[in-house]
């Protein structure tokens, strides 16, 4: 990871004041369902974590934003389906006016949860709708695309809330994080998430 780079995200989140997520409760997904959505071997700094005032909130409260340099693999955390993807788009930034830009890929777990892979670069998801994937597979490459200030890989697992209908964020811990699974913003992480044979 260059260190420019890295001092930039480090700059950031400490003036938007990262707040950490909370560890994961007792009937949260189980550990071992989840590894960091990047290759194995590979490291890189969590930015962002839980609610915070720099867009995780409400939808994404638990929601991880991991530095990525465009076109850096990105890796299914855990196996599920595709849902929907889009990588049509070419723009991003800062600006709220960018919010509907962003490439993305949703993939369905068989619990019903949902995994969304967002920010990805234009023209480089590698996974079609319909089709199941394993954890460790690769999906698409990192990109700057949607409401994003540098470039990262956002990522956010949210299930139906019965009472409301809406789409609530749910915590998750990792199996490659040590501890209680749950990354912490400012921290560097290697993925144990090895691509299927």
């Amino acid at each position: 990871m260059p260190l420019q780079c890295s001092l930039s995200f480090a700059l950031l989140a400490l003036v938007v004041g990262c707040v950490s997520v909370p560890p994961p409760p007792a009937d949260a997904e189980s550990p071992l369902a989840y590894k960091l959505p990047f290759r194995a071997g590979t490291r890189h700094a969590c930015i962002q974590g839980g609610p915070g005032p720099f867009g995780h909130s409400r939808g994404q409260r638990y929601a991880l934003d991991f530095e990525m340099d465009v076109g850096t693999p990105v890796h299914a955390a855990r196996a599920g389906r595709v849902t929907a993807l889009e990588e049509d788009s070419a723009i991003g930034g800062a600006a709220r006016k960018y919010s509907g830009h962003a490439n993305y890929v949703h993939i369905r777990h068989d619990d019903g949860t949902l995994a969304i892979y967002l920010h990805l670069q234009q023209g480089a998801v590698v996974v079609e709708a319909g089709q199941a994937v394993r954890r460790g597979e690769l999906i698409a490459y990192s990109g700057n695309t949607g409401r994003s200030a540098l470039p990262h890989l956002h990522f956010h697992v949210v299930r139906r809330d019965p009472a409301s209908g809406r789409m609530a964020s749910v915590p998750v811990a990792f199996a490659d994080v040590a501890g209680d699974g749950v990354p912490r913003p400012l921290r560097i992480y290697e993925s144990g998430n090895q691509p299927p044979p």
